[in-house]
């Protein structure tokens, strides 16, 4: 379908330009906070959706105005299609969108110049640990290694640019903070620290909730935190910088400061479902009239219906509170 200018927008006036497209549910991490001790049969599913089907809804969406696509998982670089769809979605027309990746970064040795060369503008890496020990602990294998070589990676691929993203845990890793946020002196990298949310579940913890204002106050005791501008669509994190720091420090507080007033962007699960929102507010099948063979004007009309059920603002206000009216785990949404 045409590319359409006017775009998508919500009912109070949220103009979506971000979408966050799930690729497959598997995962090759046991992250305590996502999915704790689960079983392998379990998180070695295979895709639910087609390569052509994946590229047809971030299609989609860029023909109504999305401008970033973020793929996401369970662990994207799982796929054997990854590098393929990228490649796809490089070559949209009028318009390609920026293209992001997050991943836990253990397949990024092997896969970072060829995600860069089909594309791929941007790579998140999940790293909420700098030791061996606690890595260990807080993802149930022994990959640390393997991941600071795919952020090695990540940065001679030349991507525009490489996000660590760290979850800290009360009681578990707080040790970690002043660690992790020395990466950002070290390389150039933006380290962001990203407050628990308890999801359904065997991960749903509130206890282990360590709210953003404390990380700040802890990183204050080591460091000069500067105030940074905010840019153009920069998402949800508070960015600060350190003198002497190649990168910056960031921080995202879904509960403690709600950022529900800039929200721009959709989710799609991995089983093909629009979701509104990552803490509720129900989701629309879009795969299941892809294969009826629907139209793409057919399936806007789908996505704009639904999107008139994108609320103000998610509904919980303390960490405490989002473990009773979720119904789906992060895994399965998308993060």
């Amino acid at each position: 379908m045409p590319f359409e200018p006017a775009g998508l927008t919500d009912p109070i006036g949220r103009r979506i330009t971000y979408l966050r497209l799930s690729i497959l549910e598997s995962c090759n991490l046991r992250c305590t906070y996502c999915r704790p001790g689960e079983d392998a049969g379990v998180a070695a599913l295979p895709p639910a959706m087609e390569v052509g089907e994946i590229v047809r809804l971030a299609t989609l969406f860029v023909s109504l105005g999305v401008r970033k696509v973020r793929l996401t998982g369970g662990e994207p670089t799982l796929h054997a299609g990854l590098v393929a769809i990228v490649h796809a979605l490089a070559a949209l027309e009028p318009r390609p969108p920026l293209l992001a990746l997050t991943t836990n970064g253990v397949l990024l040795p092997r896969l970072a110049r060829p995600l860069a060369e089909a594309g791929l503008s941007q790579v998140n890496v999940s790293l909420d640990a700098t030791t061996r020990e606690s890595f260990r602990a807080m993802t149930g294998r022994d990959r640390l290694d393997a991941v600071r070589s795919g952020i090695d990676a990540a940065l001679a691929a030349g991507f525009s640019r490489v996000k660590i993203n760290a979850v800290i845990l009360a009681g578990q890793n707080e040790d970690q903070v002043v660690p992790l946020a020395l990466l950002a002196r070290d390389l150039p990298v933006d380290v962001r620290f990203i407050e628990y949310m308890p999801m359904p579940g065997v991960s749903a913890r509130p206890e282990k909730h360590l709210s953003a204002a404390e990380i700040e106050r802890r990183l204050a005791e080591q460091f000069t935190l500067e105030e940074t501008p905010k840019e153009i669509d920069a998402g949800p994190a508070r960015m600060v910088s350190v003198r002497g720091f190649q990168g910056r420090i960031g921080l995202i507080s879904p509960f403690s400061v709600k950022f529900c007033s800039d929200c721009n962007r959709l989710r799609v699960t991995a089983r093909g479902a629009l979701r509104l929102c990552l803490l509720g507010g129900g989701e629309a099948d879009l795969l299941g009239p892809i294969r009826r063979g629907l139209s793409d004007e057919e399936l806007a009309r789908i996505v704009r219906e639904a999107l008139r059920g994108k609320a103000e603002r998610h509904p919980f206000e303390s960490a405490s509170e989002a473990v009773l009216p979720c119904a789906t785990p992060m895994w399965a949404v998308g993060g």
